[in-house]
């Protein structure tokens, strides 16, 4: 393995992802700067253990039909129950001496309500997260990319004008005053030597 200013321009042309990202971290190495330490999902699922005090809560049976609920509850869902037996619900319409009443016939359940007397409680041993300033490390990773963007790009713009000289050679049946012509008329600049 070799830090990122030891390959040559050639060689990063041809170099992979990983060589390109093991090489900067190297570099970093290098110049003093710790890289990114890469935590795996192991330790960081590891990072949590507690304890947990449930809450405490009583259960009491109210009368429920529809929306309403009756605001009156019993200790013991039989006796819910048993209320239920010949239950009916009246509903009003009208006021004073025009009030009228019916029976609904929708069907009354017994509602399970849980009152709670303490709230649950939880403890917890965690670590403190692993915490690095990456700034001087990204400062290495902006100038080499920067670097192998560049001598790619000129890499690219040398191949394309190659590309484009060997077609106006093609189009001039080899002859390269002919091909210098159709360049200078496409306002190529100067012919590629």
């Amino acid at each position: 393995m070799k830090r990122f200013n030891d390959y040559t321009d050639a060689e990063l042309l041809g170099i992979d992802n990983q060589t390109l990202n093991d090489s900067i971290r190297i570099e970093a190495t290098f110049r003093g700067i710790q890289p990114p330490i890469p935590i795996s999902a192991a330790l960081r699922q590891s990072e949590w253990v507690g304890f947990t005090l449930p809450g405490d809560y009583t259960t009491v049976y109210a009368i429920r039909v529809g929306y309403s609920r009756s605001p009156f509850a019993y200790i013991k869902r039989e006796d819910a129950e048993k209320a239920l037996t010949g239950i009916v619900e009246l509903k009003s319409s009208g006021y004073g001496a025009n009030s009228k009443y019916t029976i609904q016939y929708e069907q009354p359940t017994v509602e399970e309500i849980h009152i709670v007397l303490s709230e649950s409680q939880q403890k917890a041993a965690k670590f403190v997260d692993f915490d690095q300033d990456d700034t001087e490390f990204n400062n290495v990773v902006e100038e080499c990319m920067e670097r192998i963007s560049r001598v790619r790009q000129d890499h690219y713009d040398r191949s394309v004008l190659a590309q484009r000289k060997a077609e106006y050679l093609r189009l001039a049946v080899g002859n390269v005053e002919i091909a210098k012509a159709f360049w200078s008329n496409s306002r190529n600049g100067e012919w590629p030597e």
